[in-house]
């Protein structure tokens, strides 16, 4: 968890949330599904798009199931995103038609079958996965403009409660009052 000194260090983590949201959905909307001059895709998968690659995402190494990688650049570094390119047996999602005969299918490790989706159906999961990114930036911006009021009010109650230990502090046999209300302060607000 994040430990923060002052309002600025919010403000700024949630505006590099946003902004990294923001690099998320370009990436994205700049991904296009290329086909052939007569509208068909391509044979080999990964020229079905422009402006990602197709490779396997590094963390999931038990089956070779294809990724959609894009890049971007935020706050002055390189960063991925990837999106699984098949969906399971166990359940379609994202809406996807349930049965194409010219789907690949693929096995992993645990003997589920995975098909791989049709650059079209591709399309549908990059469109809900922009959405979901939008949708998140939404949440992030909300926060922000709310995060002033919140951090403000409970900067307030802090003040009080300063206030009261500095004033029990003064009497000189109740310094072991002022650790055991700083103790029970601390385990209250351990919700966070």
């Amino acid at each position: 968890m994040t430990t923060y000194r002052n309002y600025d260090e919010v403000k700024k983590d949630l505006q590099e949330n946003i902004e990294y949201y923001n690099a998320r959905i370009t990436a994205w909307e700049a991904v296009r599904i290329v086909t052939k001059k007569d509208g068909t895709p391509f044979k080999v998968y990964s020229k079905n798009f422009a402006g990602a690659e197709i490779g396997r995402y590094t963390p999931v190494e038990d089956y070779a199931n294809p990724y959609l990688t894009v890049y971007f650049k935020v706050a002055g570094r390189y960063e991925s995103d990837q999106l699984e390119l098949t969906y399971n047996n166990r359940g379609l999602d994202e809406g996807l038609p349930e049965e194409n005969p010219e789907r690949e299918e693929r096995f992993s490790a645990w003997g589920t079958k995975h098909y791989i989706v049709t650059p079209e159906e591709a399309r549908v999961k990059i469109d809900n996965l922009i959405a979901r990114y939008k949708e998140h930036k939404a949440e992030a911006e909300r926060e922000l403009n709310e995060s002033k009021e919140y951090f403000d009010k409970v900067n307030a109650k802090c003040e009080e409660i300063r206030d009261i230990l500095t004033e029990i502090k003064g009497d000189r046999l109740s310094s072991h009052l002022v650790y055991v209300l700083e103790d029970y302060i601390k385990d209250k607000v351990r919700f966070i």
